[in-house]
């Protein structure tokens, strides 16, 4: 009985090791519905985000769901400017036509009504839950405007 113990003990101590590793997420991110991010703490064109992502060996956070828009701005409740997202779209498109920076279209999308505005720029933004539009997403221009970044750590 004692040995059955030890190994009921070991298996479950397996288990959880094995859930806190896959669920960690490199220094400086934390774990959002299943995704590892981070969000900048300083204001950055659409293009230095990307650039400061990839300096942390990250990209622009894809947001693939509703679930996954409300999980980012519930973490972000503190942050009161737009934050860029990974998507950009091509002048005249329509969301549905809007990519990843990985080159996949969207499958979901959160646009205002009436967005993209791609003549007003073809970066997309997630507003911030302290602003109006909160988590609804917006074109802008890519490098006049600044914001935060959501960097996103592949798992």
């Amino acid at each position: 009985m004692n040995s059955l113990r030890k190994a009921n003990f070991f298996w479950a101590f397996s288990v959880i090791g094995v859930f806190l590793a896959e669920s960690a997420c490199p220094v400086g991110f934390d774990l959002v519905n299943l995704k590892c991010i981070a969000i900048t703490s300083h204001l950055l064109s659409q293009h230095k985000a990307e650039t400061t992502c990839k300096d942390m060996n990250a990209h622009l956070i894809f947001i693939q769901t509703a679930i996954d828009n409300t999980a980012v701005l519930n973490y972000a409740s503190n942050i009161t400017s737009p934050m860029w997202i990974g998507a950009t779209c091509k002048v005249s498109e329509e969301p549905t036509k809007c990519m990843w920076d990985d080159g996949s279209y969207l499958s979901y999308s959160n646009f205002l009504p009436g967005y993209p505005v791609t003549n007003i720029g073809t970066c997309v933004y997630l507003d911030s839950p302290n602003q109006p539009l909160k988590g609804r997403w917006i074109s802008a221009t890519c490098d006049l405007a600044e914001y935060h970044a959501i960097c996103e750590v592949n798992k």
